[in-house]
């Protein structure tokens, strides 16, 4: 079974999932840096990473399969992951509004 095909069924998939997986990596990481006590010494200077931050980093986890889309030269399905990360961002924008508007 092929996890890549150049459809845009399969693009959609992806490009829903890995920022759901990728957002659980960086949450993940933040929550082992901060209780691990390694990071100490900033812990008045830096107390993890922002929900935002978090958010975008998992949403640009999509640049991954992108990436590899792109080399293999499969459109359909760069154009499938696309959308959700289009439609992501703008959900992260509105959500996060550093303007307060």
């Amino acid at each position: 079974m092929q996890l890549f095909k150049d459809q845009l069924v399969y693009g959609l998939a992806w490009g829903l999932i890995t920022p759901l997986i990728s957002f659980a990596l960086v949450f993940a990481i933040n929550k082992i840096l901060l209780q691990s006590g390694v990071l100490d010494t900033y812990a008045t200077a830096w107390p993890g990473f922002k929900d935002s931050t978090l958010h975008l980093i998992a949403i640009c986890g999509n640049l991954i399969p992108v990436a590899i889309a792109n080399r293999r030269r499969f459109d359909e399905f760069t154009r499938g992951i696309m959308l959700p990360t289009v439609i992501l961002a703008f959900i992260w924008m509105f959500y996060h509004n550093p303007l307060n508007i």
